[in-house]
């Protein structure tokens, strides 16, 4: 179990390290291909029958743009909500941010 942690945390410093001095830093651009390892196969593409670790974190942050995130004090800060309005006790409306798109280019 530690050399399990030991090895994570080799490679996320590994790979923190290498990516700072990947690219053409002249300008940013969106679109590519991201690649990453991880040490095992994923359980389930479905962020609500995911029950590993690992999925989970990708599920949450590279396949799926989560509405809003938690602040490091606990704040809800927006994500791809750009704000949103309580209705009553039990609503919520969410405005999106403009100019996001799927993978494929199209419009949210």
């Amino acid at each position: 179990m530690r050399s399990r942690a030991a090895a994570r945390l080799t490679c996320a410093l590994a790979l923190a390290l290498a990516l700072p001095g990947c690219g053409d830093r002249s300008a940013a651009r969106n679109g590519g291909t991201a690649v990453m390892a991880v040490t095992g196969d994923l359980d389930f593409a479905n962020p609500l029958v995911s029950t590993e670790r690992w999925t989970q974190e990708i599920n949450r942050f590279m396949l799926f743009l989560p509405l809003v995130e938690y602040g490091p004090k606990l704040e809800v800060r927006p994500r791809l909500a750009e704000r949103w309005e309580l209705l009553g006790d039990t609503g919520v409306v969410f405005h999106l941010r403009r100019g996001v798109r799927w993978s494929d280019g199209v419009p949210v």
